[in-house]
């Protein structure tokens, strides 16, 4: 499973509060329909899938909008080493190479991009069944691979750069090293014994096709309304060329008064949940 592309779609809570809708939205401007897909990146190719209106929606689309579309692993495997697996027990170094597929160097990952992996991958063992665990391609790789295949205009909404930035600078950024190497410790210890660590119900909902929006409030973390300033203006741009677009970008990035689907309303676009 190409795991690493988790440290890159980032590392957002689900909001417990507000008004269930759809994942799936519909975005409508001069008898131009376009969608948008709010993604939950513990969840695979199946997902997509099974549903036959997120499906037909990619189908009929001539561009697909992803938070990103390069490739991750040049990057971290040319990049000098940082060593975090020097603290890890060879036990916990056998749990970590589960986590981290093999083509990646561990030793050239960021603590904040080794925890993000392992939660990631906690998150699927506490709250998937066993056959979405199987389910190997997740769903921005499955996208991509589509849009790829049946010869789709792609378009990534930020560089990888601009990606490992935004976590370097925003996630835990009050947090110190020794208490970070204590919570990867922690999370693969955890991993190693079967320990069911979150609640699930958000996660739960999401396979349904619903999510709790909340479109009063502000966001709760500054680093998804930057992003999402920053996309707007390939979005937009990807929406005026008068072609259907399928935007697919992380389910808590639509939500909140400064979410995409309140700036796309800003612009003059009716958006639509669609039931699923």
């Amino acid at each position: 499973m190409k795991r690493i592309i988790i440290i890159f779609t980032l590392f957002i809570s689900f909001s417990i509060f507000g008004q269930e809708n759809s994942i799936l939205w519909k975005i409508e401007k001069d008898s131009v329909v376009s969608y948008i897909l709010g993604t939950n990146h513990i969840f695979g190719k199946a997902f997509i899938e099974k549903d036959q209106k997120i499906y037909d929606a990619l189908k009929s689309s001539q561009l697909v909008l992803l938070e990103n579309i390069q490739s991750k692993d040049s990057i971290i495997n040319n990049r000098k080493a940082f060593h975090y697996t020097d603290h890890l027990s060879d036990s916990e170094k056998k749990t970590l190479s589960k986590v981290i597929d093999k083509n990646i160097n561990a030793d050239n990952l960021t603590i904040r991009e080794l925890l993000l992996l392992t939660q990631n991958y906690w998150d699927r063992f506490s709250c998937l069944s066993d056959k979405e665990k199987r389910d190997k391609t997740v769903m921005d790789d499955y996208i991509k691979d589509y849009a790829i295949q049946t010869k789709k205009g792609l378009v990534g909404l930020e560089n990888i750069s601009e990606t490992i930035n935004f976590i370097e600078k925003e996630y835990l950024k009050d947090v110190d090293e020794t208490k970070m190497i204590a919570s990867l410790k922690f999370r693969l210890n955890g991993i190693s014994k079967g320990t069911v660590q979150k609640n699930c119900d958000m996660d739960h909902l999401y396979s349904t096709g619903k999510y709790k929006f909340d479109f009063n409030s502000d966001v709760v973390y500054n680093i998804i309304y930057d992003r999402n300033k920053n996309w707007m203006a390939k979005i937009l741009n990807a929406l005026e060329q008068k072609k259907t677009a399928f935007i697919a970008v992380g389910a808590a990035h639509l939500d909140y008064k400064t979410g995409i689907i309140a700036l796309l309303s800003q612009n003059g676009y009716t958006v639509t949940p669609i039931n699923l």
